[in-house]
């Protein structure tokens, strides 16, 4: 019945259903929202928290190449139904663990695991379609899923605060239930519309440059290519900073309410605001920059990773800030910055793999280059536990005991750590653009 719809409408209500598949697969970033109540339900240290939220980011990331293949090459009700199980598997135990007050750390890494490769195959799913079925506005039919997946945060956190305030049990469970039903209902509009000729509100092609030559890579081919390399070092020294901020700013919060005497009983309104400002601000990154991009290549002739190094020098705006805003009041500042910085790249980045490696592997493409904010991730996330359990309050008799009382010195060196990376960052995508334009 959908297929004997016009041709434009089947690809808007398409675009559409991609939009809802990555707003339900974007929730692995809402984990501040939960993780500091969990840790405290089942008595975790601030590092096998960090690790805890590393495991969803690393489901969402590494499970990328393999979830790009089966993306790219089996009908798309297959990877539809992936997500749903997995995330509702993942938060099921989440939920069960939560509500028993025990369960196996490693099960518990296996299960934000799972959570975590669910989101891959739904916001893999979206960005492949919208692309596919807009190939004359990629950057701009990107942007949608990918705003999407960057709103689906504060969606999550919202419904927290609003519905769920102090009650972390029925939030984990609303997590594990309404993803996977949103998926389900999103089946019967994700296929490929062949696109017709492109209208007065799509940007025309420019067919020319470098980059767009109809030449397409597979996933092991781009394997071969430097620039591959560098972008993909660009996203681990940029994306990866923000994800250390996006999944330990709970922490952060607790550090300075404690310092400034704040009552701990509104921790969990203030974690859930933090989210919400960072999943608004990164939705409003992805969608101008997917705009933006394509106005950068088709209207003005330039390279599409200006908007990279924007990203890069948000960054370090944020890192900074955090470095030295000593108030819990002013927090929003390094969520809105962070939120910023990390839309915008991950909102120009689709529309870069697809020009430079063409469309025919993107999901592969995509799958692989995602997987590189993990390292950077990964080593920021395990040192800034580090730094924060060595200034843990450990006198069982005082009544700060398990916490951390110094306020912004609790983190305040990992963030310069993030400060020089985005740096480094920002400087190699400089170089790509310089590089680009001597070829």
């Amino acid at each position: 019945m959908l297929r004997q719809l016009p041709v434009n409408v089947q690809r808007y209500l398409s675009l559409a259903a991609c939009g809802v598949i990555c707003l339900a697969g974007g929730n692995t970033y809402v984990y501040s929202a939960y993780g500091p109540q969990l840790a405290d339900r089942l008595g975790l240290s601030a590092s096998q928290a960090a690790t805890l939220a590393l495991a969803g980011a690393i489901g969402l990331a590494w499970s990328g190449p393999v979830t790009g293949v089966i993306i790219d090459n089996a009908p798309s009700h297959l990877p539809t139904i992936a997500a749903a199980l997995l995330m509702f598997t993942g938060y099921g135990i989440v939920y069960r663990a939560y509500a028993t007050g025990s369960c196996s750390f490693l099960l518990l890494i296996f299960a934000m695991w799972m959570s975590g490769a669910g989101g891959s195959f739904a916001s893999g799913t979206g960005i492949k379609y919208a692309g596919l079925n807009f190939p004359y506005a990629t950057g701009s039919a990107t942007a949608v899923p990918m705003t999407a997946f960057g709103l689906s945060a504060l969606l999550f956190s919202t419904i927290a605060a609003l519905f769920f305030a102090g009650d972390t049990q029925q939030f984990l469970l609303l997590l594990c239930l309404l993803p996977s039903v949103c998926c389900l209902l999103c089946l019967p509009f994700l296929h490929y519309v062949p696109a017709p000729p492109p209208s007065l509100y799509e940007l025309p092609v420019d067919t020319s440059g470098p980059g767009c030559d109809d030449i397409e890579y597979n996933g092991t081919q781009i394997l071969r290519l430097p620039i591959f390399w560098y972008h993909y070092l660009i996203i681990s020294l940029t994306l990866g900073c923000g994800q250390m901020f996006i999944l330990s700013c709970g922490y952060c919060i607790r550090a300075l309410m404690i310092e400034g005497n704040v009552p701990l009983d509104s921790v969990q309104r203030i974690q859930s605001l933090q989210v919400g400002i960072v999943s608004m601000m990164s939705a409003t990154g992805r969608l101008t920059a997917g705009v933006v991009s394509d106005m950068c290549e088709y209207r003005f002739g330039v390279s599409r990773t200006w908007t990279i190094v924007v990203a890069g020098a948000v960054f370090m705006c944020a890192n900074y800030a955090a470095i030295h805003i000593d108030s819990v009041s002013m927090i929003w500042v390094v969520s809105a910055l962070t939120g910023l910085g990390y839309g915008i790249g991950f909102g120009s980045y689709p529309a870069v793999v697809s020009k430079t490696f063409g469309m025919t592997y993107f999901s592969q493409n995509w799958g692989i280059l995602t997987t590189s904010p993990i390292f950077g991730s990964y080593i920021f996330n395990n040192f800034f536990g580090h730094v924060y359990d060595s200034m843990v309050d450990t006198d069982p008799s005082s009544d700060k005991y398990g916490y951390c009382v110094h306020g912004v010195l609790c983190y305040a060196a990992a963030f310069r750590l993030t400060f020089f990376s985005s740096l480094l960052g920002t400087g190699l995508a400089l170089y790509v653009i310089l590089r680009s334009a001597k070829l």
